[in-house]
């Protein structure tokens, strides 16, 4: 898991924020978009996924993290 951007913002006069990660997992069938890992209290959700050398040995998600 490798985090990769912050965007900070505004919600009801409470700030807000959004991290994003890169999680790179073993080969998996039925990995989608909208999915979510889970490590702990924090929760994932799964944007785009790929196969980064397409030898189907493992995907790199895409995923975002909400800040509390």
């Amino acid at each position: 898991m490798e985090p990769v951007s912050t965007t900070i913002g505004e919600e009801a006069s409470a700030e807000t924020g959004v991290i994003s990660h890169r999680i790179w997992i073993a080969l998996r069938d039925r990995m989608a978009v909208g999915q979510r890992f889970r490590k702990g209290a924090r929760l994932f959700a799964v944007k785009p996924v790929r196969d980064p050398d397409e030898t189907g040995r493992y995907l790199v998600c895409h995923c975002e993290e909400a800040a509390r």
